[in-house]
């Protein structure tokens, strides 16, 4: 097998593949034996045709078709493998000679990692902001818990803060109604500003059987993206005004919370979940932070349009999963936000490529350092999830496959090269959280 290849732009490489005729011939055996088992000759039974009958019946050409596609399952990994490419996606394959009796040869167009010349990822220093848990934000998760306790009347009176109101709700943007934007007899508590900010202050004041229109912008990080950014009309009709009656801040309420013997045990639990759930938080930004930092100092070759085109498929199946699971469909969010899917894939090319190269920076590091998951592991986290699926064959099977073990081998590999980087550069500091 002769093999040469030249490099094209983008980080794609053409290979040629060259087979003489006394390797194409045991290709041609095995395209005629998978032939003669599929075809009905009377006289023979399947997989026992003759060649020269085979050949008579089916053609001289389509065996040496199935040939080349077998001479390809075959030999493309190989050369591959000699010529030392580790390829992205699907190769392009063309058959450049393909007669019987004379040597094959073809052609594959294939997507192979750019080059990535990492910067200094070690000599930065990104600051650890301490976390400090203010006894405002402890009352406030108090607060929280106390109205989840509440109980509530019907009053005959105007809506007051704190209130809990029965309403119609309709969501406008550009004077259309919102698919899923419509609700009947909604129980809203105006004391979390469910919708937006700034809603619980339009609806105090509002006497039973009022309507009232009014403009808001929801914030730019809103958790549904169909509204982030956006300013919405909202109707709203109050139906009924129910007052919430908090339960008293007393011992007995935090033993009725689970094993506290009072509210000062209470109110020290609190702080430490609070604390936990700012770590997080911190160590969520610190990893982007570092991330983006060593993005901006690593050089990058031309990226294969393979890697950009993949990561916007992923992050329209994200925004795609995340509206269905809030009831709403993909088709009306591309008329709320007036853009074709084509044109949405354009403004998604940014957080594409960025994606790409942390992704790029990451295996490049992995590379470099040498940096391994553990096997034990791996296995360990697949145990665990086939334990929590065991009744569900459909995800058992997916979590029993090669292809889930990569994806968890990549998460984890992952997840220990950006944890090998905050190491690297992250150092406390005194500021406050």
């Amino acid at each position: 097998m002769n093999v040469t290849h030249k490099n094209l732009p983008k980080s794609q490489v053409e290979l040629r593949v060259e087979l003489t005729i006394q390797e194409v011939e045991p290709f041609v055996q095995k395209a005629a034996q998978h032939m003669s088992q599929e075809v009905k000759i009377p006289g023979f039974r399947p997989g026992h045709v003759p060649m020269d009958i085979l050949k008579r019946h089916v053609g001289n050409v389509k065996i040496y078709e199935e040939a080349f596609r077998e001479a390809v399952m075959d030999t493309l990994p190989r050369a591959l493998t000699q010529e030392r490419l580790e390829i992205i996606g699907s190769p392009n394959v063309t058959p450049e000679k393909l007669a019987p009796g004379n040597p094959l040869i073809y052609n594959a167009i294939i997507s192979v990692y750019p080059t990535v010349e990492l910067g200094a990822y070690r000599n930065f220093r990104t600051a650890k902001k301490s976390i400090h848990v203010q006894d405002k934000e402890v009352e406030k998760t108090l607060e929280s818990l106390r109205r989840l306790r509440a109980s509530q009347k019907l009053v005959q009176r105007a809506v007051q803060k704190g209130d809990k109101v029965l309403a119609d709700l309709d969501i406008f943007q550009d004077n259309v109604l919102l698919e899923n934007g419509s609700f009947r007899k909604q129980e809203i508590d105006l004391n979390l500003d469910t919708f937006v900010a700034g809603f619980s202050d339009q609806v105090i004041g509002m006497q039973r059987g009022e309507e009232k229109r009014f403009s808001l912008r929801f914030p730019k990080d809103y958790h549904t993206q169909q509204f982030a950014g956006k300013e919405a009309e909202f109707r709203v009709q109050v139906h009924e005004v129910y007052e919430v009656m908090l339960p008293e801040l007393k011992d007995d309420f935090a033993q009725s919370l689970g094993n506290y013997k009072n509210l000062v045990e209470l109110r020290e639990a609190l702080r430490v979940n609070l604390h936990k759930e700012g770590e997080y938080k911190e160590r969520l930004r610190l990893e982007t932070e570092v991330l983006r930092e060593v993005v901006e100092r690593t050089k990058f070759g031309e990226l294969p349009e393979v890697l950009i085109t993949s990561e916007i498929d992923r992050i329209l199946a994200e925004l795609k999963s995340e509206l269905e699971s809030q009831g709403g469909k993909f088709d009306d969010y591309l008329k709320t936000i007036k853009k074709t899917q084509d044109q949405l894939q354009k403004d998604l090319q940014p957080q594409a490529l960025q994606r790409v190269k942390s992704i790029l920076v990451l295996r490049e590091i992995a590379l470099k350092e040498k940096i391994q998951v553990d096997a034990k592991q791996v296995t360990a986290e697949i145990d665990v999830q086939k334990k929590r699926y065991e009744n569900d064959s459909k995800t058992l099977k997916y979590i029993e496959s090669e292809a889930y073990e990569r994806y968890i081998r990549n998460m984890f590999n992952t997840q220990k090269v950006v944890d090998f980087l905050v190491e690297q550069v992250a150092q406390s500091s005194k500021q406050d959280s």
